[in-house]
């Protein structure tokens, strides 16, 4: 009887599992529809941008880079998907792969007490854009080590831009 019982168990636990795992698949799919994304990741925020608070730094959440802007959203969820911010990509001034040896002191103060736990070996994303408030910095790190992936789509999209306004 007790097996049967953790047995049972442990088949609705990998079954709910399995049904979270396909609708987050199909909410990730509608959101990456409603961006017009062409890329659509979870990152992790490691501070900078003017309207989050210090605390928000590690926060894991999803990233959506599309022609004209990457927008950073809420972890999805049917309840909470809203944007958190977005950054137009014509605001973009620079991005870059970052090391912990790389980040100049000032960087590392954007992500506050956070920076001690920065890693040596690890690769962060920093983007650059000018704000009302002057020109911002955030970090962001992946963590399936797809940063080169966004950094470059990111440039290339700038690029883009670039050209076609001149």
């Amino acid at each position: 009887m007790f097996w049967g019982i953790v047995v049972v168990s442990f088949m609705v636990a990998v079954f709910l599992m399995l049904y979270k795992a396909m609708k987050d698949k199909e909410l990730e799919k509608e959101l990456k529809e409603k961006d017009n994304a062409e890329i659509f990741m979870h990152v992790e925020y490691l501070g900078g941008h003017p309207t989050r608070s210090e605390g928000a730094a590690g926060e894991l959440n999803s990233l959506s880079i599309n022609k004209d802007r990457i927008i950073y959203r809420f972890q999805f969820t049917r309840k909470s998907s809203e944007k958190i911010f977005d950054i137009k990509i014509e605001d973009i001034t620079d991005c870059s792969i970052e090391t912990k040896e790389s980040l100049s002191a000032k960087r590392i103060a954007l992500v506050g007490m956070l920076a001690f736990g920065l890693k040596k070996d690890k690769k962060y994303i920093r983007i650059a854009f000018d704000h009302e408030l002057g020109e911002q910095e955030i970090l962001f790190h992946h963590r399936k080590g797809k940063n080169h992936e966004i950094v470059n789509k990111i440039n290339n999209i700038r690029m883009q831009k670039l050209k076609g306004n001149k």
